[in-house]
């Protein structure tokens, strides 16, 4: 909480609870790269009075400020359950732009979502099949009929060292991965659904978005560590490439 605060971050959404550890993940670093990670966290769902305490929460914060999107990171540790993926997607509907980052457990569970971006791993195990990362016509096979039976609106696929895919029910697009020195690809992830957020408010559509992420998720690549996006150097790259979509 003191680290929250003297980043100036909001701590309003942060629940204290006796019984469940946060979640501590130990990175291994050697010569610049990460070489191994150890987590000591809690994975079990939450229980059912905390479960409630977090979602009445949500509803406070969400009636009281301005919130125009929803991210929703889940790292199947138990925090984020079915009945919180149910109210975030009844309460936001039209009104709130919402995002997933799923994993496994609750694959199945988000439905009427903004967009939904799993890794290729993360989206063949969970709809139990099996696609060859190059395959882009089949991909968007299989993601339209994905959208169709989730509700979600658009679906991204990171594809590593193969770029990013999008989709929505319409149409598809590729971009390949620029070629870069990658140091640490932690928080890649990350970097690319808040950047994807801030492109989806912005009203840009889903061409200009991947090839916006794309280079986001490159940049904090070339460092080592989790770090955040630096809105000047992203700007920088943009206008390197040529893509002027980014008002100054």
């Amino acid at each position: 909480l003191d680290l929250l605060d003297k980043n100036n971050l909001k701590k309003d959404g942060i629940i204290k609870n006796k019984t469940r550890q946060t979640t501590v993940k130990t990175r291994i670093i050697g010569r610049g790269q990460q070489i191994l990670r150890v987590d000591e966290e809690s994975i079990e769902p939450l229980n059912r009075e905390t479960e409630n305490i977090f979602i009445d929460l949500l509803h406070e914060i969400i009636l009281q400020e301005n919130i125009v999107a929803i991210i929703t990171e889940d790292y199947d540790k138990g925090v984020i359950t079915s009945k919180i993926i149910n109210y975030i997607a009844k309460i936001s509907k039209n009104k709130i732009i919402t995002l997933i980052d799923p994993k496994k457990r609750n694959f199945t569970d988000f439905k009427n979502f903004t967009l939904f971006k799993p890794n290729l791993k993360e989206f063949t195990e969970g709809l139990n099949i099996n696609i060859l990362k190059d395959n882009y016509t089949e991909l968007f096979k299989t993601s339209k009929k994905y959208l169709e039976e989730s509700g979600n609106k658009n679906i991204m696929i990171t594809l590593s060292e193969n770029g990013i895919f999008i989709a929505d029910k319409n149409n598809w697009y590729h971009e390949p991965a620029h070629i870069r020195d990658i140091i640490d690809v932690s928080g890649a992830g990350d970097t690319v659904i808040s950047v994807t957020t801030m492109c989806l408010l912005a009203g840009l559509n889903n061409k200009d978005i991947i090839s916006i992420v794309n280079i986001a998720g490159g940049l904090v690549c070339e460092k080592s560590g989790v770090v955040p996006i630096d809105a000047k150097k992203l700007k920088s790259e943009l206008q390197k490439n040529n893509l002027s979509v980014i008002r100054p």
